[in-house]
């Protein structure tokens, strides 16, 4: 097969694959730890992994002050809506993932730019631990 260049390397079309399938992957990654970072905050535990959006962790802290406030039997509701928007939210990467598998190449740069401006929640709060995150995945 012939060689692709692209900014000045050759590559080899099955190593483009691989490539492509390393970062399908992350996808996958940033769903399912986005998903154990809701439940762990959902049920009080005070750590959470770095890799995960940063949408799902302002929902996670606005249910959670939010739930501070109302009477228990309001609390259980607002942690299930709080759950149901982060599913959404997972379920847009899920869907990114699904669709990089397709082979879409419009899927990887959605993909990318919406991890972009999730990456900037991060910048907006001052943790850079969650913006290098971000900059390593995008890179």
């Amino acid at each position: 097969m012939t060689a692709i260049q692209i900014a000045g390397k050759s590559y080899q079309p099955n190593e483009i694959i691989e490539q492509a399938k390393k970062a399908r992957g992350w996808f996958a990654a940033i769903a399912a730890f986005s998903l154990i970072n809701s439940l762990l905050i959902m049920f009080g535990a005070e750590v959470s992994f770095v890799i995960g959006l940063g949408a799902t962790q302002v929902v996670d802290a606005v249910v959670a002050v939010m739930r501070e406030e109302v009477a228990a039997s309001s609390a259980a509701v607002l942690s299930a809506v709080g759950l149901a928007i982060n599913l959404c939210l997972i379920g847009v990467v899920m869907a990114i993932w699904w669709a990089c598998g397709r082979g879409s190449t419009a899927a990887y740069v959605v993909g990318m730019v919406l991890y972009g401006f999730d990456g900037l929640l991060f910048v907006l709060v001052g943790d850079w631990i969650g913006v290098g995150f971000h900059v390593f995945f995008l890179f």
